[in-house]
Order: structure tokens, then C-alpha cells, then sequence
């Protein structure tokens, strides 16, 4: 039966088992039919979820909302790794944050405020979580990327819980606002996406991300994944820092690029979906500074920086219907820029039989709709003079 396959392919990671798959036709219709099984969500998920109507329902939110699921869950799912995830981290933008526990509510999990929350999940929403202390304490995120964090427990198993991190823009944010690089990987309701997958899964390497690892809690997860088998990278040789064709390097990059690794969990298609909201999001890794002795000098201080859309494209006054990072300022002024083009009149007034006039942003459907294939030119056209770019000129500079 195909499952023989298994106890081999498990044993072998992502690369090796590509050359297998390559070696005839044969080897890759048992690699193909080995990967349905070893990425099965609903598989991975029945740990949280007590039937597939749930974790149907849950991927049905996923795809409705943006969530994502991340942290070591999703490490775990995508190495194929035999450590035990711990919570399901959820994240979404904190507006959609309400549809996500009322699900979680009738999926038999209940609301448990944490540290100066109110006891009442819609009160913890509306109160935006302000204390850097309190967001921060898992140690996994950037407390100036989310807006609160908010526990879930089994009402049958209090040891399975469900955290749901809210976004001030993009899930994305958050998720590169992380310790390291490692658990930078992302869930979506049809794709696995890990953002530097060969270093994480072949190499198992993670470059700690200076900004975002202060804390003693971000400390002791970094000690968490070493323990598991990580190497803790604090710098980087020179010469590697600076080369733009290593995941490492100080490069521009964005999910969908040469270095990103996708998954299709979509039994019915397995190429992933290039119209989903995660994808086309860019960032800049640089290096701050250098030590070391005079001719062999490292690289330090790794930083991920991002710029991301405060505002509606086509009406500053409207609320942020867009949530996307960006490399720079340049590539977020030239996203702004191709919507108007692009757009309309951003407000239409639709007369109603009573007196008031209701105002409908008929332009937020279009943005939700087509802004991605905006985004996706930008990122390619990124992609094509990236050698221009800030990211690399600069730590070639300092570094030579």
C-alpha cells in the first residue's frame, strides 16, 4: 500500500525527497501521494477540533477573515517535526477578531481574560490592549505589531487552547515581528508558506532578529527552540550577510519570491492560490552593524523592517481597508499611487426612502478584490532591480 512509503520519506527532509520524486514517474506519484498525507491539516488540527464540521468551519473562517495560523504549530506542521505544539496561535486582523471566537465559542472552547482583560470577550475587544507588558509576555511577537492576545480554553480539556493574536494591519506584521526566523511560517486556509524555509528545515539554522528578542520571554523561547534542535545564529559572516542570493543575505523580499516555500492543502488543487491575502507582502532584512577582528569581520544586529498601509489608497479618510506590508515607503507610495490610478470615486451616496443617506464605500470591495494584482507588480517589478535597492547597497558598503 502507498503508507510503506512512509516510514522512508519521513526520514528524509524537503530537498532530498524533491530529487527522489524527480528520479522517475513513478517516484513522483509516491511523493505526491506521501505529501496528501504528511500535510492533512484536518489531520493536525483534530487535536483542537472534535469533528470536520469544526475544522471546516474554522478553514471557512480562515479564508472569510485572513486568519493564519502560525507559530510552532506551524513549524511543526511543515518540518514534519515530533515535538508537541503546545497552543493553537491564530492571528487575524483585529476587526475580524470577533468572528473567529464566536466559532471558538461554539466549538466548545471558552473565553479566559488574561491579565487586565475584561471577563467578557466583546469587552476585551473594544478595549484596545495598550500595555506593552501584557501583549508581549509569549515572547513571539512585536508588541507594536498586534492590537491584544486572547486565551481560548477546552471547555473538555483546559490543556488545549486556542490563542487568537490580533493584528493592527496584517497578520504578516506580527509574524515578522518574531523572535527569529524560524517560527517565521504561516498557515492560510489553502497554502503552507514558510518565509525562510532552507535555513529552517534543511539547515536548521535561525537568525535572531535583534529588535524583536530583548525580553526575557523572547530569551527563553529562543533557549525553547534551541533545545529542539535549532542553531541560535546571533551574526553572520560578512560575506554571507551581504549576498543577496542567500536567505540570510540583506535582501528585499516578499511572500511569493524564489526563497518562499508553498504548500497546497487544497486536495482538489495543488498549486497554491497567488490570490490570497498573505501573498505579494514584502520586507527588508538588514544588518545594523559589524564586530569582530580586522579580516573577519560578522555581520549583527539582523533587523526585519516593514512599512504597512495606515489608510484607505483612494480616501485618506477612510478607515484602513488594506492591510499589507511593505519593503519601503517607496513601494507603499507606489501601491497607493496604482489603486487611484486603477480606482474611481472611492464614495458613492445611495438615496434611501428615508431621510438619511447611507454612504457605501463601494471602492472597499474593489481594493479587497483586485489591490493584490497591485501588489504583486510591485513586488515583481521590486524583484527585477532589486540590486538598486537600498537593502543591498548599503551592506556592501559597510561592510567593505
Amino acid at each position: 500500500p502507498p503508507t510503506c512509503d512512509d516510514a522512508v520519506l519521513s526520514c528524509l527532509n524537503a530537498r532530498d525527497i524533491a530529487q527522489y520524486a524527480m528520479a522517475s514517474r513513478e517516484t513522483h506519484r509516491r511523493v505526491k501521494s506521501y505529501y496528501r498525507r504528511a500535510f492533512y491539516l484536518p489531520r493536525a488540527l483534530g487535536c483542537f477540533f472534535d469533528n470536520d464540521q469544526d475544522i471546516e468551519e474554522f478553514r471557512d473562517i480562515q479564508r472569510q477573515t485572513g486568519m493564519v495560523i502560525s507559530g510552532s504549530f506551524a513549524l511543526r506542521f511543515m518540518g514534519r517535526l515530533s515535538f508537541e505544539p503546545g497552543d493553537l496561535d491564530v492571528y487575524v486582523k483585529h476587526t475580524s477578531a470577533f468572528v473567529a471566537g464566536e466559532f471558538l465559542t461554539r466549538a466548545g472552547y471558552e473565553y479566559r481574560p488574561r491579565r487586565g482583560q475584561p471577563s467578557d470577550f466583546d469587552d476585551a475587544l473594544a478595549l484596545y490592549q495598550t500595555s506593552m507588558e501584557d501583549r508581549n509576555d509569549t515572547g513571539q511577537y512585536a508588541a507594536t505589531a498586534i492590537v491584544g492576545a486572547y486565551n481560548f480554553v477546552n471547555t473538555r480539556d483546559e490543556n488545549v487552547i486556542v490563542q487568537i493574536i490580533t493584528a493592527r494591519t496584517s497578520p504578516v506584521d506580527v509574524i515578522l515581528g518574531f523572535h527569529s526566523t524560524a517560527v517565521m511560517n504561516l498557515i492560510t486556509h489553502s497554502s503552507a508558506i514558510s518565509l525562510y524555509p532552507r535555513e529552517t528545515f534543511l539547515n536548521k539554522r535561525s537568525l535572531r532578529i535583534a529588535r524583536n528578542s530583548t525580553r526575557p520571554s523572547a530569551q527563553a523561547a529562543l533557549v525553547k527552540y534551541k533545545n529542539r534542535g535549532f542553531d541560535i545564529l546571533e551574526d553572520l559572516d560578512v560575506a554571507d550577510a551581504s549576498d543577496c542570493e542567500q536567505e540570510f543575505g540583506a535582501s528585499y523580499r516578499y511572500i511569493g519570491d524564489d526563497f518562499t516555500w508553498e504548500i497546497s492543502l487544497c486536495c482538489d488543487r495543488r498549486w497554491v492560490d497567488r490570490t490570497q491575502s498573505v501573498m505579494w507582502q514584502s520586507w527588508r532584512l538588514i544588518f545594523q552593524h559589524t564586530a569582530g577582528d580586522v579580516g573577519e569581520p560578522r555581520a549583527t544586529d539582523a533587523v526585519i523592517r516593514r512599512r504597512y498601509l495606515k489608510a484607505h489608497p483612494l480616501d485618506d479618510s477612510q478607515p484602513d481597508w488594506v492591510a499589507y506590508t511593505f519593503a519601503d515607503t517607496a513601494m507603499r507610495d507606489e501601491f497607493k499611487a496604482l489603486v487611484r490610478i486603477c480606482g474611481t470615486t472611492p464614495i458613492w451616496y445611495v438615496p434611501t426612502p428615508h431621510r438619511f443617506t447611507v454612504v457605501v464605500n463601494i471602492m472597499s470591495r474593489w481594493i479587497s478584490k483586485d489591490s493584490n494584482a497591485v501588489a504583486e507588480e510591485i513586488c515583481k517589478t521590486m524583484q527585477i532591480a532589486k540590486l538598486l535597492k537600498p537593502a543591498y547597497s548599503a551592506s556592501i558598503d559597510e561592510y567593505h
